[in-house]
Order: C-alpha cells, then structure tokens, then sequence
C-alpha cells in the first residue's frame, strides 16, 4: 500500500487511494475535509522542493494557473507545502476519459468532433495566453474528455502550471525530466529556442491530424529522430475523406515558421468555428479512414483566415474511466 493512503494531507485533504504516477510526482484522489469534497491531489517529488528557486517559481506559477476560470481548463484549487517538504496541488477530480484514450478506442476522430475538441481546447489556450501563461505541453495526455449534462467531449485542459515550470528548471533539475513531448513539440521547442502562445498552437495542430488521420504526422524510433523530422519535414498528406475545411487549419496551425501559423487562439478558435459551419450535415458520423492521400502540395487550396471580430468568451496512461490528472 502506498505510505500516503488513509493519511491527511495538509490537516485537510485525506488521501483516498493513488491513481498514477509519473515523472514529476504523484495524484491521488482524496476527500477535502472542510467542504466534504472529492477532489485530486498531485504530489510533487521531494527532490523538486530541495531548490528554493524551483519552489518559488511553483508558488507564482500555481497562484497564476490558480486564477485561470475558463470552463474548459482544469481548476486549481489550492497548493502549498506539506510539513514534510512535498510541494502539492489540489485539483478537481475528473471522471471520463483522456483524448489519448479516445483516439486509442476510435482509431480516426470524425472531423465534426475534432473540430469541436479544438475549438474547446482553443477556447481554454485565450484565457491561459492573455494571462501570459503558456502550456508548452499540449499533448492527447493532457486534453480530457467529459459528460456534462449528457453532452459529450466537454474539454478539459490538464496541467497548465506544472508544464510552465518545466520550462523553466535549472541545473538541479532531476535527472531524466524534459519538458515537453517530443511528437507534439514545436520546432522552435525542438531547437531550444524560446516560445511563446504560437507553440501550444502548433502541439495542437498535430493533435488535430492524429485525430483525423489516427496517426502521429512525425515518428522515429528515438526523440532525436522525431525532433528533427518534425523541424524539417512537410507535414504528411491527409485522406482525401478529411474535408479541406478541417485540413486548412491544421496545416496552418503546423507551420515551421511561427509567423505564418495563427496569430493567437482566437484567430484559431474562429477558423474552427468557420470549418464547422461548412461541414456538410452528416459529418458527425464521418470517418477520416480512406487509403488515398492528397498531396498538401498539390491543388491545396489554402484559406486565409485573416483577423475576424467576434465575441471570445475568456473564460502515463490510465485507460478509460475514473481519471484525475495523471500525467505528470
């Protein structure tokens, strides 16, 4: 049995049961005592909370990730210290499924409902982007699909504060943690350069492909293979099935070159909402699942979805079922 089950964390958060583990520490489902709520507890490991340095960027990072409102981003309930020096975070207890999982059991995601998980998870990056908090973890992993009010793939969007300070680690990092995912990294992330909102954007781009074509654009047998094809590379053709709409974006979205993707989230969430609009009325049953390809190069008409005015509200795997924060 783990150490930490049937303790009380904090003298409020008592500690149900582990849920996963990871490179970064540990989440656990307990019961916050005061307001008799189910919450999730992620544990960092104690090595992180040795370097004062490293818990003062935790603490700003997680008050910032903490004041984050938006419906589709995971809320922060509280952070702190235990007495025994473990840095943790206290966070609503989700119950679904991850888009991982998702496009594991789906093989393909019908464009219809890519377009809806993007505009989604959009939605939540111009919140985040505005407050000057940048994910640089996008990945399925991180993206968390519910049933709210008997409705579908309501959008959650994992672990904003923890994947800043990734980022921003020192030489006392703890040896074997990166930041970031190879497959999902920008290319400026690839060489080491710094990033700013137009990375999350790009790491979405290739989610949207996989869910349309039910296959990373950029694979290698090791992450050095993957940075460098991911920095050189043309993104792979799509099935012709996949309408030009939905291609459109993901293309622009993956550009190598930061200033030709979307400006921001907005811009990107608004070509969605475009895309969506032009999708013929039976595209939610559809499946991108063609074996003919079209070359992006060739009779690629691409949309410029420019600037519009609209109205922006700011607002491991573990498999299906009980999940609650797992990637670490």
């Amino acid at each position: 049995m783990d150490t930490l089950v049937d303790t009380v964390v904090d003298d409020r958060y008592k500690i149900i049961r582990l849920i996963g583990e990871g490179g970064m520490g540990v989440v656990y489902e307990a019961h916050q005592i005061s307001v008799d709520r189910r919450v999730a507890i992620k544990m960092l490991h104690k090595e992180l909370a040795s370097d004062e340095g490293w818990v003062r960027r935790f603490y700003n990072e997680a008050k910032s990730c903490s004041m984050l409102e938006h419906p589709n981003t995971v809320r922060i309930f509280d952070f702190g210290q235990t007495k025994q020096g473990q840095l943790f975070i206290a966070m609503e207890y989700l119950d679904g499924e991850s888009l991982k999982q998702a496009i594991w059991e789906s093989g393909t995601i019908s464009p219809e409902r890519t377009l809806r998980i993007l505009h989604q998870v959009c939605a939540a990056l111009v919140e985040a982007h505005a407050a000057g908090i940048v994910h640089r973890d996008i990945k399925p992993d991180n993206i968390f699909l519910l049933q709210m009010a008997g409705a579908p793939d309501f959008v959650k969007v994992l672990d904003f504060s923890v994947a800043k300070l990734k980022s921003q680690e020192g030489p006392n990092t703890k040896a074997g943690m990166t930041f970031g995912t190879p497959h999902y990294m920008s290319p400026e992330q690839a060489k080491g350069k710094s990033s700013d909102p137009r990375t999350d954007l790009f790491s979405l781009g290739v989610i949207g492909y996989e869910m349309l074509t039910g296959r990373l654009p950029f694979e290698g047998d090791k992450p050095s293979e993957v940075l460098l094809q991911l920095s050189n590379q043309p993104l792979p053709p799509f099935p012709t099935s996949v309408p030009l709409a939905a291609q459109n974006i993901i293309f622009q979205a993956t550009e190598k070159t930061v200033k030709r993707r979307f400006g921001n989230a907005s811009e990107m969430l608004l070509a969605c909402e475009q895309a969506l609009r032009q999708l013929p009325g039976d595209q939610s049953h559809h499946r991108a699942a063609s074996s003919s390809f079209t070359n992006p190069q060739q009779g690629h008409e691409k949309v410029n979805f420019g600037i519009w005015a609209s109205a922006i509200l700011l607002g491991g795997a573990l498999g299906a079922g009980l999940f609650a924060l797992t990637q670490l």
